[in-house]
C-alpha cells in the first residue's frame, strides 16, 4: 500500500513540477520520517521546555495566527513526535525532547524540527 502511494505521489509531482524535483523530495522524506536524520531540509525552531505548541507552529510559519493553529489542533491536525495532539494549551516538556530534538507536524504537508535551546551556563 505504501509503495502504491509513493508511486502515485511521484506521478503527480512529475506532472506538475517535473521529474527533476523527485530526488530532493525523496531525500527530505527519508530524512524526516525514516532515517531519524536532523532534517536539514526541514524548517527548524529553537525550543525551550515550557514553550507553547501554538507558538512553535507560528514561529515555523505553518500558520498565520494562533487562532488558526488552535483550530487545527482541535481538529486533530497537529502532531508532536508523530503523536496527535488535541490540547491547544499543550506545552513542551522535558519528555518531549529526544536527543535534543522534537518533530512538529501540522496537517499532512507541514513538518518541522524543534531544536532544544541549551540553558545558559553559570559563570
Amino acid at each position: 500500500f505504501h509503495r502504491a502511494r509513493v508511486m502515485l505521489a511521484d506521478g503527480a509531482t512529475t506532472v506538475f513540477h517535473g521529474a527533476h524535483v523527485l530526488p530532493g523530495i525523496h531525500a527530505a522524506a527519508q530524512a524526516a520520517f525514516f532515517a531519524g536524520d536532523t532534517g536539514a531540509e526541514l524548517p527548524t525552531v529553537k525550543v525551550a521546555v515550557g514553550a507553547g505548541l501554538l507558538d512553535l507552529y507560528l514561529q515555523l510559519g505553518f500558520v498565520k495566527s494562533k487562532g488558526e493553529a488552535e483550530r487545527t489542533v482541535k481538529m486533530g491536525g497537529a502532531k508532536l513526535n508523530c503523536h496527535v495532539v488535541n490540547d491547544h494549551r499543550r506545552v513542551i516538556t522535558e519528555e518531549d525532547v529526544q536527543d535534543g530534538k522534537l518533530r512538529l507536524s501540522l496537517g499532512k504537508r507541514k513538518h518541522g524540527l524543534g531544536i532544544k535551546e541549551e540553558a545558559p551556563s553559570a559563570s
